[in-house]
């Protein structure tokens, strides 16, 4: 797995590599064509995200005002996929909904795939060269970051980063309950994705410790992701004009969008509550006991190495290990 620390790699030059081999993959993703069951759009968004989260690990030794500006223009580079995208998800989430609930197709769910999906096509066709303006603007991204010096990030400052990613998720939940809307409970998928990957990037320090909680927040995150989808979805019909004929129809489709809505965050809450129930600080702790075990692990390694240039090759994928 490539998005995570290397045997011998220091925490600042393993969160380059993967920020930078994340960028890459958003890349690659953006020249494919729309030909598969992954939509390339969808796909360059995603290692766009994890090239984030990698970049604020990095944060501390980059300085803030750098780390501002990269974060930034990523975050364009994205916006400029995002009508695609949510007519995508409009689109795919009217399927979904259908398949779940066993849904026949009567004259309003037709005519609403019908729409969705010309609206997803309209979108497509008036994006024009987008994938070349993703790619170059990306390359150039890339090789700025690969310019930084991002070796002296220590265990102390990957705590703060991951405890403060943490502390984050804590209050957007609190503010989700609170006031559970849609948008809300967005926000708080935000944050608890971006912990997710920040997670699987440190995985290797504690497998046994860090991988359970990396799949509890995917769980949550599909939840949420799901039920912002037909939030998305229902935001968009409630602007369609209709018939009076149809007006029952779409009423009764609304609810069902809701309740589905409805369910989806109760289970995430339920699933967040228990997560997020640990004090920042004693998080933050329970990390940094394994950061610090990585850092002088690896030191050993780092320095073997330099004393052996075959364990060094070993270490790189050059040589057998055996």
């Amino acid at each position: 797995m490539s998005y995570e620390l290397r045997t011998g790699e220091t925490f600042g030059r393993g969160a380059r590599r993967s920020c930078r081999r994340e960028i890459a993959r958003a890349i690659e993703w953006s020249q494919r064509p729309a030909d598969g069951e992954l939509s390339p759009v969808h796909q360059t968004r995603k290692h766009l995200k994890k090239a984030r989260a990698a970049l604020r690990l990095l944060s501390p030794v980059v300085g803030e005002k750098k780390f501002a500006s990269m974060e930034k223009k990523l975050k364009k580079v994205a916006k400029l996929l995002s009508e695609m995208r949510d007519a995508e998800v409009r689109f795919h989430t009217v399927r979904q909904l259908m398949a779940t609930f066993h849904l026949e197709k009567d004259h309003v769910l037709d005519e609403t795939e019908t729409l969705l999906g010309f609206e997803l096509e309209s979108f497509l066709a008036a994006s024009g060269d987008w994938q070349g303006e993703v790619a170059q603007r990306l390359r150039r991204l890339r090789i700025r970051i690969g310019d930084w010096n991002t070796e002296e990030l220590n265990c102390k400052q990957v705590r703060w980063v991951v405890q403060q990613t943490y502390d984050n998720g804590v209050q957007a939940l609190r503010e989700a309950l609170d006031r559970p809307t849609a948008e809300n409970f967005h926000i708080f998928r935000k944050a608890a994705k971006e912990l997710t990957y920040q997670l699987c990037l440190l995985a290797p320090i504690d497998r046994p410790f860090l991988e359970p909680h990396v799949e509890a927040l995917k769980i949550l995150s599909e939840h949420l992701g799901n039920a912002h989808d037909l939030a998305f979805l229902g935001e968009r019909l409630r602007k369609l004009e209709t018939g009076a004929e149809e007006r029952s129809t779409a009423r009764a489709f609304f609810e069902l969008i809701g309740l589905r809505e409805k369910e989806l965050q109760l289970r995430a809450a339920t699933l967040a509550e228990k997560f997020y129930a640990e004090r920042v600080t004693d998080f933050g702790k329970r990390i940094s006991r394994r950061l610090a075990g990585w850092e002088e692990q690896q030191a050993g390694t780092i320095s073997l190495a330099q004393k052996n240039p075959r364990f060094a090759g070993a270490m790189n994928g050059q040589y057998p290990t055996s």
